[in-house]
Protein backbone atom coordinates (compact mmCIF):
# COMPACT_ATOMS: atom_id res chain seq x y z
CA UNK A 1 0.00 0.00 0.00
CA UNK A 2 1.47 3.32 -1.08
CA UNK A 3 0.46 5.29 2.01
CA UNK A 4 0.69 2.53 4.57
CA UNK A 5 -1.79 0.14 6.04
CA UNK A 6 -3.12 2.52 8.75
CA UNK A 7 -4.21 5.02 6.08
CA UNK A 8 -5.96 2.23 4.15
CA UNK A 9 -7.77 1.03 7.29
CA UNK A 10 -9.04 4.54 8.09
CA UNK A 11 -9.97 5.78 4.59
CA UNK A 12 -11.71 2.56 3.53
CA UNK A 13 -13.15 1.86 7.01
CA UNK A 14 -11.45 -1.53 7.31
CA UNK A 15 -10.77 -3.49 10.49
CA UNK A 16 -7.28 -3.25 11.91
CA UNK A 17 -4.83 -5.66 10.29
CA UNK A 18 -3.12 -7.96 12.75
CA UNK A 19 -0.50 -10.69 12.67
CA UNK A 20 -2.42 -12.46 15.41
CA UNK A 21 -5.38 -13.85 13.49
CA UNK A 22 -6.46 -17.32 14.57
CA UNK A 23 -9.58 -17.76 12.48
CA UNK A 24 -10.56 -16.78 8.91
CA UNK A 25 -11.00 -13.05 8.27
CA UNK A 26 -13.10 -11.47 5.51
CA UNK A 27 -10.87 -9.28 3.28
CA UNK A 28 -11.15 -7.26 0.08
CA UNK A 29 -8.27 -9.09 -1.55
CA UNK A 30 -5.52 -11.58 -0.87
CA UNK A 31 -1.99 -11.04 -2.14
CA UNK A 32 0.20 -14.01 -2.88
CA UNK A 33 0.36 -17.30 -4.67
CA UNK A 34 -2.11 -19.30 -2.59
CA UNK A 35 -5.52 -18.29 -3.88
CA UNK A 36 -8.50 -20.56 -4.50
CA UNK A 37 -11.86 -19.89 -6.11
CA UNK A 38 -14.45 -21.84 -8.06
CA UNK A 39 -13.91 -22.21 -11.80
CA UNK A 40 -17.44 -20.97 -12.49
CA UNK A 41 -16.71 -17.78 -10.50
CA UNK A 42 -13.42 -17.27 -12.35
CA UNK A 43 -15.28 -17.69 -15.65
CA UNK A 44 -18.00 -15.29 -14.47
CA UNK A 45 -15.43 -12.50 -14.05
CA UNK A 46 -13.83 -13.27 -17.41
CA UNK A 47 -10.63 -14.90 -16.14
CA UNK A 48 -7.43 -12.95 -15.65
CA UNK A 49 -7.19 -9.41 -17.00
CA UNK A 50 -4.92 -9.56 -20.07
CA UNK A 51 -3.68 -6.03 -19.35
CA UNK A 52 -1.76 -7.34 -16.33
CA UNK A 53 1.52 -9.01 -17.13
CA UNK A 54 3.08 -9.40 -13.71
CA UNK A 55 2.01 -8.25 -10.23
CA UNK A 56 -1.40 -7.42 -8.73
CA UNK A 57 -3.39 -10.00 -10.68
CA UNK A 58 -4.57 -11.46 -7.34
CA UNK A 59 -5.81 -8.06 -6.18
CA UNK A 60 -7.64 -7.51 -9.48
CA UNK A 61 -9.17 -10.99 -9.44
CA UNK A 62 -10.36 -10.64 -5.83
CA UNK A 63 -11.86 -7.21 -6.45
CA UNK A 64 -13.72 -8.50 -9.51
CA UNK A 65 -14.99 -11.46 -7.47
CA UNK A 66 -16.21 -8.92 -4.90
CA UNK A 67 -18.12 -7.10 -7.68
CA UNK A 68 -20.14 -10.26 -8.37
CA UNK A 69 -20.89 -10.74 -4.68
CA UNK A 70 -18.26 -13.33 -3.76
CA UNK A 71 -16.60 -13.13 -0.35
CA UNK A 72 -12.84 -13.32 0.05
CA UNK A 73 -11.25 -14.68 3.20
CA UNK A 74 -7.75 -14.83 4.60
CA UNK A 75 -7.23 -18.17 6.38
CA UNK A 76 -4.28 -17.74 8.78
CA UNK A 77 -4.10 -21.38 9.89
CA UNK A 78 -3.16 -22.54 6.37
CA UNK A 79 0.50 -22.93 5.55
CA UNK A 80 2.28 -23.91 2.38
CA UNK A 81 5.70 -23.67 0.76
CA UNK A 82 5.99 -21.54 -2.36
CA UNK A 83 9.30 -22.51 -3.89
CA UNK A 84 9.07 -20.22 -6.91
CA UNK A 85 8.30 -16.60 -6.03
CA UNK A 86 11.50 -15.40 -7.60
CA UNK A 87 10.01 -12.32 -9.26
CA UNK A 88 9.23 -10.54 -6.00
CA UNK A 89 12.66 -11.29 -4.55
CA UNK A 90 14.25 -9.56 -7.51
CA UNK A 91 12.03 -6.46 -7.56
CA UNK A 92 14.33 -4.28 -5.44
CA UNK A 93 17.30 -5.13 -7.68
CA UNK A 94 15.68 -4.91 -11.10
CA UNK A 95 14.44 -1.60 -12.48
CA UNK A 96 12.22 -3.32 -15.08
CA UNK A 97 10.44 -5.27 -12.33
CA UNK A 98 10.08 -2.13 -10.20
CA UNK A 99 8.50 -0.34 -13.17
CA UNK A 100 6.22 -3.29 -13.94
CA UNK A 101 5.07 -3.39 -10.32
CA UNK A 102 4.17 0.31 -10.45
CA UNK A 103 2.43 -0.01 -13.84
CA UNK A 104 0.27 -2.88 -12.60
CA UNK A 105 -0.57 -1.20 -9.29
CA UNK A 106 -1.69 2.00 -10.98
CA UNK A 107 -3.76 0.10 -13.53
CA UNK A 108 -5.58 -1.98 -10.89
CA UNK A 109 -6.11 0.99 -8.57
CA UNK A 110 -7.60 3.15 -11.35
CA UNK A 111 -9.75 0.26 -12.57
CA UNK A 112 -11.31 -0.51 -9.19
CA UNK A 113 -11.30 2.75 -7.24
CA UNK A 114 -12.15 5.27 -9.96
CA UNK A 115 -10.42 8.29 -11.43
CA UNK A 116 -10.90 10.56 -8.39
CA UNK A 117 -9.10 8.32 -5.91
CA UNK A 118 -6.61 7.36 -8.60
CA UNK A 119 -5.64 11.01 -9.19
CA UNK A 120 -5.15 11.42 -5.45
CA UNK A 121 -2.95 8.32 -5.39
CA UNK A 122 -1.10 9.53 -8.49
CA UNK A 123 -0.28 12.87 -6.86
CA UNK A 124 0.89 11.21 -3.67
CA UNK A 125 3.10 8.75 -5.57
CA UNK A 126 4.64 11.61 -7.59
CA UNK A 127 5.47 13.47 -4.38
CA UNK A 128 6.78 10.31 -2.73
CA UNK A 129 9.11 9.54 -5.65
CA UNK A 130 10.19 13.18 -5.93
CA UNK A 131 11.32 13.17 -2.28
CA UNK A 132 12.96 9.76 -2.61
CA UNK A 133 14.74 11.02 -5.73
CA UNK A 134 16.88 13.21 -3.49
CA UNK A 135 18.01 10.15 -1.55
CA UNK A 136 18.49 7.69 -4.41
CA UNK A 137 18.29 9.26 -7.90
CA UNK A 138 19.46 6.09 -9.67
CA UNK A 139 16.31 4.23 -8.61
CA UNK A 140 13.71 6.97 -8.27
CA UNK A 141 14.43 9.10 -11.35
CA UNK A 142 13.29 6.31 -13.74
CA UNK A 143 10.20 5.67 -11.59
CA UNK A 144 9.35 9.37 -11.44
CA UNK A 145 9.85 9.62 -15.22
CA UNK A 146 7.51 6.62 -15.68
CA UNK A 147 4.82 8.27 -13.52
CA UNK A 148 5.11 11.58 -15.36
CA UNK A 149 4.05 9.73 -18.52
CA UNK A 150 0.69 9.23 -16.73
CA UNK A 151 -0.59 6.31 -18.86
CA UNK A 152 2.35 3.94 -18.75
CA UNK A 153 0.61 0.66 -19.66
CA UNK A 154 2.38 0.66 -23.02
CA UNK A 155 5.69 0.54 -21.10
CA UNK A 156 4.80 -2.90 -19.69
CA UNK A 157 7.30 -5.71 -20.20
CA UNK A 158 4.53 -7.77 -21.80
CA UNK A 159 5.13 -5.83 -25.02
CA UNK A 160 8.75 -7.02 -25.06
CA UNK A 161 7.72 -10.69 -25.16
CA UNK A 162 9.00 -12.71 -28.09
CA UNK A 163 6.95 -15.72 -29.07
CA UNK A 164 8.32 -18.73 -30.90
CA UNK A 165 6.28 -20.75 -33.38
CA UNK A 166 8.05 -23.99 -32.35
Amino acid sequence: NVLGIKWYEQVFNKPKISDNYFSPVKVDFVMGSFLFFRTCDFEAIGGFDAHLFLFYEEMDTCLRLKEIGKERHYVPTTTYIHEAGLSTRKVDKNMNLMKEQQISYHYVFKKHYGMGLYLLLYGIVLLKHAFKLLKNPKIYFPLLKLHLQFNSMYKSMKYDQKFSSK
